[in-house]
């Protein structure tokens, strides 16, 4: 019997307050679009044909009839280290081990990634009854190594380089980590379906602090504002920024932050279901 990967794989990702992005291209901030109109699942998902229908509000009909493979190629990428408040964390991979931290504890390495890959890859057969499989390969290959920007986070933040909008900072930030992955390794980037971009420190959505200003001047000691943290999202580039590559997800090496604990494993199928094509349901 013939069984879709759509229905089941919508409602275990609902409710994961993340979201996703399409660039059009860079021009003032007076000429971007609605923030509203920047939210789109992938327009050409590697598996099947597209789930959607010309409405979100209507259920997928199209199936993924026989075991289809979906090659992620994840790269780790950190900034310079800063101590500013800004931001979460000092810019590089928390790489000391913490027992104190019980959910995604450090360190944050090659082996931390791929276990989260691997519960990607498990979550995404169970739900697709084994029709999407996932490989992935996680670089650079040394276990601690990372690619190293040559800019804080602040470079990418609100008062930084790209300008306060959403969508030209994590363009700006997508476009130098993935150049500067090509420029020190060697990676077949046509050999893979998906990209996601794994970058130190935490993300913008779980910045409490920020979105609710009361709590940070009631616990200031907790709620710390860090508007220089950079969305999770799904983003689709105007244009290739290097051979094969013109969309992809981009992620923290943790969400958490502001005394809250976020695990990443639901935010990473979050954001995979919009390469496959899915949409939000909040």
């Amino acid at each position: 019997m013939r069984r879709t990967i759509a229905i089941t794989a919508l409602i275990l990702l609902v409710g994961v307050a993340t979201a996703e992005l399409r660039v059009v291209g860079f021009f003032p901030d007076s000429l971007h679009p609605r923030r509203d109109m920047l939210s789109v699942p992938n327009p050409n998902p590697p598996v099947g044909k597209n789930l959607i229908r010309d409405k979100y509000t209507r259920l997928p009909i199209n199936t993924v009839e026989t075991p289809e493979t979906v090659r992620v190629c994840a790269i780790r990428v950190q900034f310079q280290p800063d101590s500013t408040p800004k931001s979460t964390g000092t810019g590089q991979f928390v790489l000391a081990p913490d027992s104190t931290q019980k959910f995604d504890p450090p360190p944050h390495d090659r082996k931390y990634f791929e276990a989260h890959l691997e519960a990607l890859a498990r979550y995404y057969r169970f739900v697709s009854h084994g029709k999407v499989i996932i490989e992935y390969t996680v670089f650079p290959e040394e276990d601690s190594a990372a690619y190293t920007l040559p800019d804080s986070m602040g470079y990418y933040g609100p008062e930084g380089w790209f300008g306060s909008d959403l969508g030209t900072r994590l363009a700006g930030f997508f476009t130098d980590a993935i150049k500067l992955a090509d420029s020190l390794d060697t990676i077949n980037w046509c050999d893979y379906d998906v990209v996601i971009v794994f970058h130190a420190g935490s993300d913008w959505q779980n910045d409490v602090a920020s979105f609710y200003p009361d709590y940070a001047e009631m616990y200031p000691d907790i709620f710390i504002p860090s508007p220089d943290d950079l969305p999770t999202a799904f983003v689709v580039m105007p244009e290739p920024v290097v051979a094969c590559v013109d969309r992809g997800i981009v992620m923290p090496e943790s969400p958490s932050q502001d005394g809250q604990t976020v695990v990443l494993n639901g935010v990473l199928a979050h954001e995979f279901g919009h390469a496959l094509g899915l949409v939000d349901l909040y």
